[in-house]
């Protein structure tokens, strides 16, 4: 069949008439009051801002729901490509509901339009409260179309499918979305955005993604508030189904809040679970939030049973706040098969019940990796906590976690392995960790395959065990300081194969114990004999309250450098360094390795403010010699998703680092997500912060009698208001020559 020349031509001419098009967004106004659902009654034309000066239509439309109806013929398409967007503004201060406006739930959302109260730009007292009957959601994102945040049309960005300055109330979610077969794989996307909402009291969910395959969910979720009780989930995320991709952006929220009962206002913040059948990428990044009186903090599940190779989640924690979590902060658990990785980086979890746990039964054929760094769980039952359970696992199941630089504080167990018999090979690796003031500071039992390292980390008491060992793995303690404890050691059962070397015992009541007890070479024991080869009877002078060697200690120079040597010492210092005059690069003996030259390491976790701000402290140089000038850095005191950086800082010294009650919640000043990392003696003046970046120089005097002493350090930077003050991690400074 063939068309004419005339009709061909006048076709081209529409094209290219939609394509000259300006792109524009068209705006609509809802008044559940005032408005009533007749045409044009709530159109307002193109790109009306409500906090400019140009009035709301007279009455609006009545309804959220007609109000889509009508936006639907502006938001056009040529050959798959938007070329319009659409933007209801909804009246604050009033409920829709089927009682109040004849809202009718649940409101199907169209590609392209979004919603957005009043509430700022007219100066109402209230957020627009969506409120759908009970078991029913308030919005559902149907699963064959895509819905973006912004969009870009012809090189200009739009807000989208952005949803803002909204209340949910009630009703079983807030939200659903989701894409289930035979829909064409990765061919519908959805990726709205909500921000600056509030859930509450949602009977199953505030966001629910349920993703059975065959499409992508990564919306993002940016500075929202979720409450209810504890049945309620804030953010739900489920994988089924063949090849499900969910990686949602959980950013700046606000999950349980303050309670007047001081009961949890919220079962779970954030809830993954994947149970696919086949190759999968659920989890997401789950950064800068606070959770606060949550039953749960994070809960992120592999479940079901698949002999297909999966990727049950791939998730990334950043400088999220835990506080007051009846039960866990994080919490994973792996009963399917593995091939994932975890990141925990800058997160601290004050007063909860569990940091961090890892159990469950892993099926075969996969491998898990968590990596927990500079992190800090303060007075909870257990920082960590691996727990796998008893069942037959092919050996090729591996579970490898590896923490570094993590601080566990006054806790009844600082670290825990656990679990019944297992093939399964699980690997923990602890590399300059400082688990203190615990009552036992690390417990290992169980069978299973794999084995557990302690390098390079700190023991502190004064609680009742050190290191409690009753397992058949072989487990490593290897340049670590264990002192202050009634028990510093305690070994029921241990695999002969465990290195024990190069460590430091001080001030313990019993040094080692039990009928168990391995062999330990080349270590100081503070006034013990201990026999085996290389071993002091010595006080290690060791200079409180950071277990670091002195100047005159026994145990410098004193370890094997043909026995294995971690990396780096507990704070970043080579393992073998100069630590005498005209001396040679030795081992020390414990965490510490003693650097005549001085030191200049960050440590604990950094602050984080409103729009990810995350200010860094460093140091010039990796060494601070008597007589030298020691340049304090600070970097990335800027906001990441805005031109925005701090205007000044100043830095706050102290004599100590991390010793209870630190770290210290500033929240209670305003500063949320930011803590206290030394005793905060005084205050440098405030300099000028350009770029996001500062330095302050600091003369170190010649003076010997300095050598060996320790300071500490942190930035404080002022946003500009209304945003407030964000601290950065901790600078350890200690003085050489």
């Amino acid at each position: 069949m063939s068309i004419s020349r005339s009709v061909f031509l006048s076709w081209l001419l529409l094209c290219a008439a939609l394509f000259a098009q300006a792109p524009q967004q068209h705006t609509f106004y809802v008044n559940g009051i005032t408005g009533t659902d007749t045409p044009s009654s709530g159109y307002e034309g193109f790109n009306w801002d409500p906090s400019s000066t140009v009035p709301p239509a007279p009455n609006g439309y009545r309804t959220i729901r007609y109000a889509i109806q009508q936006a639907l013929p502006y938001v056009a398409a040529a050959s798959g490509n938007v070329v319009a967007c659409a933007k209801i503004y909804v009246q604050g201060g009033q409920v829709y509901s089927a009682a109040t406006n004849g809202e009718v739930f649940p409101i199907q959302q169209e590609s392209a339009i979004g919603l957005e109260g009043t509430f700022v730009g007219l100066g109402y007292s209230a957020y627009p409260v969506l409120q759908p009957p009970a078991g029913v959601a308030a919005l559902t994102f149907s699963a064959t179309q895509s819905f973006n945040g912004k969009i870009s049309v012809s090189g200009t960005l739009f807000s989208s499918n952005h949803y803002r300055y909204l209340e949910f109330r009630g009703g079983s979610h807030a939200a659903t979305m989701g894409a289930s077969p035979p829909v064409m794989f990765q061919s519908f996307r959805h990726r709205p955005r909500f921000e600056d909402c509030i859930f509450i009291n949602q009977t199953v969910s505030g966001i629910r993604i349920d993703q059975a395959g065959s499409a992508i969910d990564d919306p993002k979720i940016y500075r929202n508030t979720f409450t209810g009780s504890t049945a309620t989930k804030g953010v739900e995320v489920l994988g089924s189904g063949s090849d499900p991709i969910a990686q949602p952006d959980i950013e700046e929220n606000l999950f349980g809040g303050a309670s007047p009962t001081g009961l949890p206002t919220l079962g779970t913040g954030v809830w993954i679970r994947n149970a696919s059948t086949g190759n999968s990428n659920v989890g997401g990044i789950i950064r800068s939030n606070n959770f606060e009186r949550c039953d749960n903090g994070v809960y992120v599940e592999s479940a079901g049973s698949t002999t297909a190779a999966t990727i049950p989640f791939d998730t990334i924690f950043f400088s999220n706040r835990f506080s007051q979590i009846t039960s866990r902060a994080i919490d994973l658990v792996l009963n399917q098969t593995v091939r994932a990785s975890i990141s925990i980086t800058d997160c601290v979890a004050l007063n909860c019940a569990t940091g961090i746990r890892v159990s469950g039964l892993p099926l075969s054929g996969g491998a898990f990796g968590l990596e927990i760094l500079k992190s800090a769980m303060r007075n909870c039952g257990t920082g960590l906590d691996v727990s796998m359970a008893a069942g037959a696992v092919a050996a090729s199941t591996g579970v490898t976690i590896q923490t570094s630089d993590n601080v566990m504080q006054q806790c009844t167990t600082g670290i825990a392995l656990g679990g019944g018999a297992s093939s399964a090979t699980v690997l923990l690796a602890s590399l300059g960790d400082r688990i203190l003031d615990c009552v036992t500071g690390a417990s290992v039992n169980g069978t299973w395959n794999g084995g557990v390292a302690f390098d390079s980390d700190i023991f502190g008491g004064p609680g009742g065990t050190g290191i409690a060992l009753n397992t058949s793995l072989p487990v490593h303690v290897r340049s670590t300081t264990i002192a202050g404890w009634p028990v510093g050691m305690n070994v029921t059962a241990v695999s002969a194969a465990s290195q024990m070397h190069n460590n430091v015992f001080g001030s313990n009541s019993v040094h080692v114990g039990g009928a168990g007890a391995p062999a330990i070479t080349w270590s100081c024991f503070q006034g013990l004999a201990y026999p085996g080869a290389g071993n002091l009877n010595a006080n290690p002078q060791l200079v409180a309250p950071f277990y670091k060697l002195s100047v005159g200690s026994p145990c410098i120079d004193a370890g094997n450098p043909s026995l294995y040597l971690p990396s780096r010492d507990y704070e970043g210092d080579p393992r073998a360094d100069i630590s005498r005059l005209a001396g040679s690069a030795l081992p020390d003996m414990g965490a510490d390795e003693f650097v005549l030259a001085g030191s200049a390491r960050s440590y604990g976790a950094r602050g984080f403010g409103v729009y990810n701000v995350f200010p860094t402290i460093g140091a010039g140089s990796p060494t601070t010699p008597a007589g030298s000038l020691l340049a304090i850095t600070l970097q990335n005191a800027n906001m990441q998703s805005f031109p925005v950086t701090a205007t000044f800082a100043f830095l706050v010294y102290g004599t100590t680092d991390d010793p209870a009650p630190l770290p210290f919640s500033l929240a209670a000043f305003g500063l949320t997500g930011s803590y206290l990392w030394n005793n905060a003696l005084g205050t440098l003046p405030i300099l000028a912060v350009n770029s996001g970046n500062a330095t302050q120089v600091i003369p170190v005097p010649y003076n010997l009698n300095l050598v060996g002493g320790t300071f500490t350090f942190q930035w404080f930077t002022i946003m500009p208001a209304p945003y407030p003050a964000v601290t950065s991690d901790g600078l350890r400074v200690t003085i050489g020559r």
